[in-house]
């Protein structure tokens, strides 16, 4: 028997779809398939699926995977809950362990700055947590201390101030200590009401309302690298700071005293040769009997057995040739220690640790128990270890850019990375797609070089070339010729493979910074590398290239691969709009004695069907081309600006057509010089006219490095400050 108010409901759902246009927010799409025969999806609700770039080895072993590949600056169990654990990466704000470092999510909602360098954890607890959030060079508007009061699911900057990442002139140089301590005698049975904050140019901060209000109780205008409290009694506490000021006799070592009257005696101490990067406290230590371990850069590690007024040198069993900056010390044993060195140490194995109180210092025997990762394993940069609060033998570390866990004291250490990513494909053709084989994916990774998988993602591996780094890169019609541009972040080299990536050749004479590479789409012979400069061309299959100077090509239509646009920047106020279509001998300008209207070209794409439409991602829009002129359409069409303090931004960093359907477009934004925009990405269905917001399941608060469409399927794939991400839209 036929149910006849079912039939209705099913009519009028018919009904309502097929009138219906389809828009990237209206799930109930069109069921007319475009001219390819792909069928937009019909799902209830679509996703973000994220992409961990998961080894051969963690595949095998059943491990999630999970690349990091960026900076972890600080690393915090909850003391009261040691699975709570807590991360704070230097471009991607903040990760959360709920199974005690084994795995990792991003909690950011909320988190304005760019990342941070440090991190504080209620003692008594798991969900309050404080933040030193910041620029890497520091000086953005939203930089200061951030709070979070459920856990990290959302945050709150509760003081601007000003942080930075370094204490020297390198940006990605790392390792301060411990920015916040909690008064034990402020609890209120909930939280501490009373905090302590660290900071680089505002002195040492104090609130008694749980980090509403702060106020400064001293040192002003120093830099403040580490603090540690030691309760007197249940009225006061002593505080010991360790600063880079080295004109006092101290070194920059302060003692702060607080007294009955809510004043503080502030006065340098110790005998330090150097100001001390990092300090560490015994725990068992109380007011008759203070044990302060410090790091001396050069001169090594020094204890103090009287509270910091002497400190003699512990370095047995250390090399003299080290940059020693931070030492951590375990709460359940203080003969467990840990000391990590600085950044350019990377040939000197550490860790070191010691289970004797610093009598003696041992190098760890393996940093990659198991071989575990997918890129190489090494020191990395000087960030301090965060040893277990109950189980002394347990710490986790950052080491080059992955979280790892010791489980014997620090003689060895495995990946604890799962679920922990970030790797960045930066531009356009920083991605390849097989078109023949779906399963084949090639990232050109701008930190750590080319990776492929050949199982759909399921396992990637590396591609061994000369160079760290890879920028953009592209491989030929017949799959078989590939090209990367490898070096470091603002410089690289043309190599060259014949055989799929196994065997490299430099080609001679290409240096410069290359932000696209791209076959002839008909003829494999021709290849076109866009560079900050100008472009290189090759009419040999990349064996050898002609320079053009200023025009830097930046797309090349894909019907007819003769065609190309190139873009001329003298400086970000001056753009010129150039087309050739002939292969780059000859070229002209689409809009005669006319500059371009943007500032900055991040991302160019061109209309499938048309070789005059043009769409380009600047630093103050999204602009589409016409033929004859120029629109900006992201002021009128939706979308929001971003504000950062007093400054307004409307940067859009990248930009894909999607090939099966053209009328529809993909951006997406990034302030990676001030810190995370809200919304990060967006859709349009009417050719770029209006916009609508497809974070869908992904917190807000990230930045798109590049926007790539998966040739097969027309999967849309998003690189953001926080790994890799592909969304289905089709059947």
């Amino acid at each position: 028997m036929f149910n006849l108010t079912k039939i209705t409901v099913l009519q009028c759902i018919f009904c309502l779809i097929s009138v219906l246009p389809w828009q990237c927010s209206i799930i109930f799409a069109q069921s007319i398939p475009n001219k390819t025969g792909k069928r937009l999806s019909t799902d209830i609700s679509p996703s973000w699926k994220p992409v961990p770039l998961r080894s051969v080895a963690q595949k095998q072993t059943g491990l999630p995977g999970g690349e990091g590949m960026q900076m972890v600056q600080m690393i915090q169990y909850a003391p009261s809950n040691p699975k709570i654990v807590y991360a704070i990466v230097d471009t991607s704000q903040v990760w959360k362990s709920d199974d005690g470092g084994f795995s990792w999510h991003s909690t950011r909602e909320g988190f304005r700055a760019l990342g941070g360098f440090s991190l504080g954890v209620d003692p008594k607890n798991e969900n309050i947590v404080f933040v030193s959030g910041a620029l890497p060079t520091g000086g953005s508007p939203v930089d200061g201390i951030y709070r979070t009061l459920d856990g990290g699911k959302s945050w709150k900057r509760v003081k601007q101030t000003y942080y930075s990442k370094n204490t020297g002139n390198d940006p990605n140089d790392a390792g301060e200590g411990q920015h916040y301590a909690f008064d034990p005698g402020s609890f209120d049975g909930m939280r501490h009401k009373t905090i302590y904050a660290g900071t680089h140019n505002e002195g040492l901060l104090q609130s008694t309302d749980g980090g509403d209000t702060w106020k400064t109780i001293g040192l002003k205008g120093l830099r403040i690298l580490d603090i540690e409290l030691v309760p007197i009694n249940t009225n006061a506490n002593v505080l010991y700071v360790a600063t880079n000021n080295t004109k006092v006799t101290s070194n920059g070592l302060y003692k702060v005293v607080e007294n009955d009257q809510d004043t503080y005696s502030i006065s340098p101490i110790g005998n330090l040769p150097d100001f001390p990067q990092t300090i560490a406290v015994d725990a068992q230590s109380n007011s008759s009997n203070i044990i302060i371990y410090a790091t001396a850069r050069s001169h090594g590690i020094y204890k103090s057995l009287d509270g910091g007024e002497t400190f003699v040198s512990i370095n047995n069993g250390l090399p003299k040739a080290g940059d020693y900056r931070t030492i951590s010390i375990s709460p359940k044993d203080s003969n467990y220690l840990y000391v990590k060195l600085g950044r350019c140490a990377d040939n000197i194995l550490n860790p070191f640790y010691s289970h004797d109180g610093g009598n003696t210092w041992i190098a760890p025997k393996n940093l990659n128990t198991g071989k575990l990762d997918l890129q190489w394993v090494g020191p990395g940069p000087g960030i301090p270890i965060a040893p277990h609060p109950k189980e002394p033998n347990l710490a986790l570390g950052s080491m080059l850019s992955s979280i790892r866990k010791t489980t014997n004291g620090g003689k060895t250490w495995e990946y604890s990375s799962n679920g922990f990513m970030g790797a960045r494909c930066a531009f356009k053709t920083s991605t390849h797609f097989d078109p023949i084989n779906p399963d084949k994916k090639i990232f050109f990774l701008i930190d750590f070089g080319p990776v492929i998988t050949e199982d759909g993602g399921a396992s990637w591996k590396r591609l061994k070339i000369k160079g760290r780094t890879a920028s953009v890169g592209a491989v030929d019609n017949n799959q078989k010729t590939m090209l990367v541009a490898s070096g470091r972040w603002t410089s690289q080299t043309i190599l060259r493979s014949e055989d799929s990536g196994n065997n490299w050749e430099t080609v001679n004479n290409t240096t410069d910074q290359l932000v696209f590479m791209k076959f002839h789409p008909q003829d494999s012979n021709y290849v076109y590398a866009g560079t900050k400069s100008g472009s290189w061309v090759s009419n040999n299959n990349g064996k050898s290239w002609t320079f053009i100077a200023d025009k830097s090509i930046r797309v090349v239509y894909p019907k007819n691969g003769d065609i190309v646009y190139a873009i001329e920047e003298s400086s970000h106020e001056n753009s010129i709009l150039w087309r050739s279509n002939n292969r780059g001998l000859t070229w002209e300008r689409p809009i005669p004695k006319k500059q371009n209207p943007f500032k900055n070209a991040l991302d160019v794409d061109i209309d499938p069907d048309n070789p005059d439409k043009l769409y380009v991602a600047a630093n103050d829009g999204f602009y589409i081309f016409n033929g004859k002129d120029w629109k900006e359409t992201t002021k009128s069409g939706g979308i929001s600006p971003e504000v950062y303090g007093n400054i307004v931004s409307y940067k859009v960093s990248a930009v894909a057509v999607d090939h099966f359907n053209p009328n529809r477009i993909y951006i997406g934004k990034r302030d990676g010089n001030l810190g995370h925009p809200k919304d990060y990405i967006f859709c349009s269905d009417d050719y770029g006219t209006t916009w609508k917001d497809i974070k869908y399941n992904l917190p807000g608060y990230s930045g798109v490095f590049s926007l790539a469409i998966e040739p097969t399927s027309g999967d849309l794939y998003m690189c953001n400050a926080h790994g890799n991400y592909y969304i289905s839209f089709y059947h």
